[in-house]
């Protein structure tokens, strides 16, 4: 096995040590993932359109409601009574059903509290697997420099989609 020399034993000068180095990505990746939740949880609340939709196909299989087959008065009357809001009818209805199966669990709630689990569960998978894909890939990175990464992605995780979180088709299509 080849030992390779670090950066500052190789005599690269280095401005601060190691520890405090992890230290500081370990903070600017905790403020990070502070600023994260803010940037998402914000547009969560502005957007966030396709939980909506997916959360009515969720209802309409509880309830056994045809949505697919509704006319836009009775689409528009459903969406209403399902989310409180009539501001996300679509002129149709473009999510299969299976997506609005993966939902159910939330149907059973209202839709404001589903919406916040969903986006505190969303959050904990990107989160999570992201960690879980660097400690597979990247043995050497120390636990600062990760959480440095994670902030990154969380702060950038809303861009996707033009800073529109709740979207589901990334983790639904694996883009």
């Amino acid at each position: 096995m080849i030992n390779n020399p670090s950066p500052s034993q190789a005599g690269y000068p280095l401005l601060l040590p190691v520890s405090l180095r992890q230290r500081l990505a370990l903070g600017l990746g905790l403020l990070l993932i502070c600023a994260g939740l803010i940037i998402n949880w914000r547009y969560s609340q502005l957007r966030g359109e396709d939980f909506g939709h997916v959360f009515v196909v969720s209802k309409s299989i509880l309830e056994r409601f045809d949505i697919y087959n509704a006319t836009a008065v009775e689409q528009a009357a459903a969406y209403r009574n399902y989310t409180n809001t009539d501001k996300f009818v679509p002129w149709g209805i473009f999510y299969p059903p299976s997506s609005g199966v993966a939902l159910l669990p939330l149907a059973l709630l209202p839709y404001e509290i589903a919406k916040v689990l969903y986006f505190i569960l969303s959050t904990a998978v990107l989160l999570g697997g992201t960690y879980r894909l660097m400690q597979l890939f990247t043995n050497g990175l120390q636990f600062g420099t990760r959480v440095l990464i994670l902030g990154a992605v969380l702060c950038s995780a809303g861009a996707r989609w033009g800073f529109f979180y709740l979207q589901a088709a990334p983790s639904s299509s694996g883009y």
